[in-house]
């Protein structure tokens, strides 16, 4: 859903006309940010999230889809500042895998979206060829698809699912985007009174 309503920002007319101007003020903000949370200044230090925010800069300069992620950053950061505000969920205090410490939320948290796009995007047609080298190894030791079960199913993808992937994924992106541009579709707040 993050995903998605990335996308659709980022197609959007405000993101189209202003990316240089959202651009600078991500990079700015964030990198503030990030500075903040290894100062020294806050109780809790931010290592994590600045290495994170570096990773974010490399794929915003370097990858595929930077007006994507420049949204993934207000959403996500909204998000993640909201739910740990909340209390929903909050951050360890310490990375478990590189054992940096980390801010609640971390300052670079949207490269994870970048790094699922970029994942998505490499590593769906790397997958793609290695199904269809596995379903012409079988072929030629004499299997039938029609007789190997589910896998034939994974086998069998062709050009045509995924030009149907594709124009469902088109359609379910315009229906995001015309939703955002629609007011009658607006989430309004609760009345707390």
């Amino acid at each position: 859903m993050v995903y998605m309503t990335s996308i659709a920002l980022a197609r959007s007319g405000l993101f189209i006309k202003y990316a240089r101007v959202i651009a600078t003020t991500v990079i700015v903000v964030c990198g503030a940010w990030s500075i903040w949370g290894i100062s020294g200044i806050p109780e809790q230090g931010d290592v994590g999230g600045a290495v994170l925010f570096t990773a974010f800069l490399i794929c915003l300069f370097r990858g595929r889809s930077p007006l994507v992620y420049l949204a993934a950053f207000f959403i996500t950061t909204w998000l993640e500042i909201l739910g740990t505000a909340a209390g929903a969920w909050k951050w360890a205090l310490v990375d478990p895998v590189f054992g940096l410490t980390q801010g609640n939320p971390p300052s670079g948290v949207a490269v994870w979206y970048c790094l699922v796009d970029a994942v998505a995007l490499s590593g769906g047609p790397l997958v793609g060829r290695g199904l269809n080298l596995l379903s012409g190894w079988l072929q030629s030791r004499g299997y039938d698809p029609d007789r190997m079960g589910k896998l034939s199913g994974l086998l069998g993808v062709r050009g045509h699912v995924r030009e149907d992937l594709h124009a469902q994924i088109c359609r379910t992106s315009q229906a995001i985007s015309t939703s955002l541009k629609n007011p009658d579709l607006a989430v309004q707040p609760l009345d707390k009174t």
